[in-house]
C-alpha cells in the first residue's frame, strides 16, 4: 500500500467506513483526526521538547513504555525491513519511546 492509499484509508475510517483494521487501528485513527486535528496527508515539523522535559515525560510513562515494551519490539521485528519506525507517545503527544534504525534520528527531528 502506497503513501496515498493509506492516507486515503485513514479518511474513510475518519468518515465511519469499517477498512477491516484492527479496532484499536481504526480508533486510534479516529482519535487522531477528531482530538487532534490531525490531517494524515500533511506533514508537521516536529516540536522538540527539551531534555528536561523528555526525562520528566519519560519519568512519568515508566508504567506505559514497561507494559508495551514487548509488544513494540514484537510489532518493530515484523516492519524493520520496510523501513517503519516505531513511536510511543504519551497522553500529551510526546514520544517516550522510540524503535527503529538509528539513521532515521536526524529525519525525524525535522
Amino acid at each position: 500500500m502506497g503513501f496515498t492509499d493509506h492516507v486515503k484509508e485513514i479518511e474513510r475510517v475518519g468518515q465511519g467506513t469499517n477498512t477491516g483494521r484492527d479496532a484499536v487501528v481504526m480508533e486510534s485513527w479516529r482519535r487522531c483526526l477528531d482530538a487532534y486535528q490531525l490531517d494524515p496527508a500533511q506533514a508537521r515539523e516536529a516540536v522538540i521538547v527539551s531534555e528536561t522535559r523528555l526525562r520528566e515525560h519519560r519519568q512519568q510513562a515508566e508504567d506505559l513504555v514497561h507494559i508495551a515494551r514487548s509488544g513494540l519490539e514484537r510489532l518493530y521485528r515484523q516492519v524493520a525491513e520496510q523501513n517503519y519506525v516505531l513511536l510511543l507517545s504519551d497522553r500529551l503527544g510526546v514520544t517516550v519511546e522510540f524503535l527503529g534504525d538509528p539513521s532515521f534520528n536526524n529525519n525525524l527531528r525535522k
